[in-house]
Formats: C-alpha cells, sequence, structure tokens
C-alpha cells in the first residue's frame, strides 16, 4: 500500500511542477512579447534565472534568445525553486509603469486563479 501511496505523490509532484512550468514558460513570454520595441534591446534583455535573480545587462541578443534562455531555465524549476525575470535595461521601470508588462501578465493570472 506504501508503495502506491509513493507512487501517487510523486505524479501528483510531477504534474504540478508540469503546470507551474507551464504557467512559468506562458508568463515569460507574454512579458517579453508585451514589452515595447524601439530598437529590440528592452525585449532582449529579459533575463531567466533561478533562485537568485540576474544583475546587469545583457547585448542586443534579441527577443527569441530572450525567450530561449526562459524556456532552458523553466525546464529546470522544480518545486521549492525560485524563478527571475528580470530587465536590468536602464528604463525598464519607465516602460512597465508606462505600458505594464508585467502589472498586465500577474492581473492575467490573478484573474485565472480567482483572486
Amino acid at each position: 500500500m506504501s508503495q502506491s501511496v509513493e507512487q501517487a505523490a510523486a505524479k501528483i509532484l510531477a504534474r504540478t511542477e508540469k503546470i507551474i512550468r507551464s504557467t512559468l514558460l506562458g508568463s515569460a513570454s507574454r512579458i517579453i512579447e508585451d514589452s515595447p520595441v524601439d530598437t529590440g534591446l528592452l525585449r532582449s534583455n529579459w533575463q531567466a534565472t533561478l533562485d537568485r535573480g540576474a544583475t546587469g545587462e545583457v547585448s542586443n541578443r534579441g527577443e527569441s534568445a530572450a525567450k530561449s534562455e526562459a524556456a532552458s531555465k523553466v525546464l529546470a524549476v522544480k518545486i521549492g525553486s525560485v524563478f527571475y525575470l528580470t530587465n536590468n535595461v536602464f528604463y525598464a521601470g519607465i516602460q512597465e509603469l508606462q505600458n505594464g508588462m508585467v502589472r498586465r501578465e500577474m492581473a492575467r493570472l490573478a484573474s485565472k486563479l480567482g483572486s
């Protein structure tokens, strides 16, 4: 009997992590896509990390590279991990205030969760 409980717990954990990963990847992709584009630097500077936020800027590597990095980090997420999506371009905060890329995504998640 304990083996079936352990198997059920492992399945629940695996499903939970899959839902978390899917949610994180969707949110990260939408935030990146919602970032306004002039030169592309803002979109390309979204940096995905685990357990510690990124510091510094990266070169204009393109939106697809930022999304690729997010997907790679999301695959490593486990229960207890902290996923960071950081943008250190000096004007990112101003763009967030004006356009609300992160704010809109958090509102969408809250609505989906019924909060």
